[in-house]
């Protein structure tokens, strides 16, 4: 790490020269010997990264010739109460992610003597440091080896020291608080926090979470509506309001493989601050004070007339699934209305259990013998329109028998039929029904399941004159495309490509309403070839489409998102271009770039797309293919992962499409 040095007025640096009589060589000599010292000093340190970008920071130096702007700062205390390292003294924990060759700084600002520990996943060693920079300042930089999450460990030189403090990074990925399973936290939302555009303050925290385990957030507080923000190490977001009971926030975060997920507390409201304290509890972990008290309250009584109740026989056995103890299980789905009353209940011989999930305030409700005698019951008021998912078990293990499941204003949705399998190729008829599956929203569903083969691509056309048809279709892996009107019409059309997964299953059902009647489904394969060569285009050029059949070259277009391309409403940020395209030409879409972007797509045979990593499915290069209908406009939107107001540059590919002046 290079350190300023200042020049001027350092007499020392200089030779004493003998008296020269030609005053005006002296002069020039001197001149010439300050030049030279000047170019043999180390220059002072400079990372490349925009110092203080979004926090307005000039760049500074401190006495020591450190440059003190940072990217980010976070404020904390070391106290008594804070978690100890074996030697005793207090530490604050908090995970940085970087990428290889990032050139990191870390430094802390404080009242007491610092000490800084850093973890680095590349090495077994640790880096520490006491008073690198300068007086009582910790400091350490180092350039990644590799990409990962780095842990970062504040504390103090002495036991018993303890005081208010500023961690100050340069050069890496936003800091959160480093969260640990089973333990509850405090914090505070004010002015000078992060925030997001819509002016909410927000705080980070990170969370490694072991494969297959499930874990449980709570946001409290009596200041403020507490706010979840969750990202999860596969892409996946989503938020909570209050998931915890009145104005508190919970999720609930399933963790498949071992990952770090991401949580933002916040606020509902923009500029909301206050104190709150937030939970991390494992399967085994309970919140301080919230156990279950000695005598259950007794449930709120509903307005119910049990005897419109609607029923469903069933039988324990040991061909049913298992829960974690062992007991049998069967499981019903149900569609329920936010506000609309739910009682479910069961009548057995055994000892019953009911487990429900779902858009309920308390996220799992679990019942023994809340009927008569050994009986289950469950009475949920829904807070949203959605799917229930009920499980009638027993309470002990191993325990078989008959029941009867009875529910009150709650639509029983039908076990889907096993799926037709369908060749490339194959064109047929059939018709919605009462007698088919129905999806979470009660629509009835035929479903179909294709394997393209050695086929490239296949284009799904389904049509009906009888109801507005509408395709999804899914991947073993997860991916999800859906369109509702890209057939024409109310017709609906997708083209599934091999390189996004070879079996394909296919759902064939209506846009809103459960609506019945015929139709005809295609599986077609499409062939197609797109120009080699490339073209390289400044942004805002106007360019036309020249002939009927001629393939247009295809574009590359550099560009860059930064604080100025926030979305309105919106925690992401997004850069816009348009594009003239032809009927029947196939579109190419690729981008490449140093933040993990997302590529949204409007036009004229499709309805707004959405894909992530789609092209290679890892690393941060993303690609759609096309087919338009119809002769019209493309939207391409090269977007940020929400919440993250992620920056930098980009290369957006654009094959056989001609580029129009862009939208901002």
């Amino acid at each position: 790490m290079g350190r300023r040095m200042e020049l001027s007025g350092r007499g020392s640096l200089l030779p004493r020269l003998p008296r020269i009589t030609a005053r005006g060589f002296c002069l020039l000599l001197l001149l010439s010997w300050t030049l030279l010292v000047t170019a043999c000093v180390e220059p002072s340190y400079d990372s490349g990264y925009n110092s203080g970008a979004g926090w307005g920071e000039e760049d500074e130096s401190d006495e020591a010739g450190y440059n003190t702007s940072a990217d980010y700062r976070l404020s904390g205390v070391l106290e008594p109460g804070d978690r100890q390292l074996a030697s005793g003294e207090w530490e604050d924990s908090y995970r940085i992610s970087v990428e290889s060759w990032d050139t990191v700084e870390l430094w802390v600002e404080a009242d007491f003597d610092s000490y800084l520990i850093i973890k680095l996943p590349w090495q077994e060693s640790q880096l520490d440091d006491d008073d690198s920079g300068g007086g009582l300042t910790a400091r350490v930089s180092f350039v990644a080896e590799g990409t990962g999450y780095v842990e970062v460990l504040v504390t103090t030189a002495g036991v018993g020291e303890q005081g208010s403090y500023t961690l100050c990074v340069r050069g890496a990925t936003r800091p959160g608080v480093l969260a640990r399973l089973d333990t509850t936290m405090t914090g505070e939302l004010a002015a000078g926090d992060r925030s997001y555009g819509t002016g909410e303050w927000v705080d980070d925290y990170s969370l490694e979470i072991p494969a297959n385990t499930d874990v449980r957030v709570t946001m409290r507080s009596s200041d403020i509506d507490a706010f979840l923000s969750v990202s999860g190490p596969d892409g996946t977001s989503f938020g909570d309001d209050d998931g915890g009971g009145g104005s508190d926030a919970q999720a609930i975060l399933s963790a498949d493989e071992a990952g770090v997920w991401r949580i933002g507390a916040t606020s509902y409201g923009a500029e909301d601050g206050g104190s709150y304290s937030i939970s991390f509890m494992g399967p085994d972990g309970e919140e301080p004070g919230t156990g279950e008290p000695e005598t259950p309250p007794e449930p709120d009584p509903l307005s119910v007339d049990e005897l419109e109740a609607e029923s469903i026989a069933g039988s324990l056995s040991d061909l049913d699934e298992q829960r974690e103890n062992g007991a049998w299980s069967d499981t019903y789905r149900f569609v329920v209305r936010d506000g609309q009353p739910v009682v479910l209940w069961i009548e057995s011989g055994f000892d019953s259990y009911l487990i429900a999930s779902g858009p309920i305030p308390e996220l799992v409700k679990l019942d023994d013998d809340g009927g008569d005698g050994n009986n289950a019951r469950l009475e949920l008021l829904p807070s949203a329109d959605g799917r229930l998912e009920v499980q009638v078990s027993a309470y002990e293990a191993g325990v078989t028998g008959d029941y009867r499941l009875f529910f009150r204003d709650a639509v029983l949705l039908a076990e889907a039929p096993p799926a037709t399998v369908v060749t490339v190729g194959t064109e047929l008829t059939g018709a919605l029904d009462g007698a088919d599956g129905q999806d979470p929203e009660g629509k009835w569903v035929d479903v179909f399941a294709l394997e393209l083969g050695s086929v490239a691509k296949v284009r799904v056309t389904l049509r009906s004159s009888a109801f507005d048809a509408y395709l999804v279709a899914t991947t073993p892996d997860g991916l999800r495309l859906s369109d509702d009107d890209d057939g024409g019409g109310h017709d609906a059309e997708l083209i599934l490509d091999a390189e996004l997964g070879n079996a394909w299953h296919i759902q064939a059902t209506s846009f809103s309403t459960p609506a019945m009647g015929a139709y005809s489904i295609a599986f077609m394969p499409v062939v197609e070839k797109l120009a080699d060569s490339a073209e390289t285009v400044e942004e805002g050029t106007e360019a036309k489409v020249e002939g009927d059949s001629a393939p247009l070259e295809p574009l590359v277009i550099a560009g860059e998102l930064n604080a100025a391309d926030d979305l309105p409403g919106s925690a992401r940020r997004s850069d816009t271009h348009s594009f003239s395209v032809r009927a029947g030409a196939p579109v190419s879409v690729r981008v490449e770039a140093d933040f993990d972007a997302t590529l949204m797509v409007r036009g004229p045979a499709w309805e707004t797309r959405e894909d992530d990593d789609d092209g290679s499915g890892k690393g941060r290069v993303t690609r759609m293919e096309l087919l338009p209908a119809d002769d019209g406009t493309l939207i391409i939107e090269v977007r940020a992962t929400p919440g993250t107001w992620d920056e930098g540059s980009y290369v957006l590919h654009v094959g056989n499409a001609a580029l129009v002046t862009p939208e901002r």
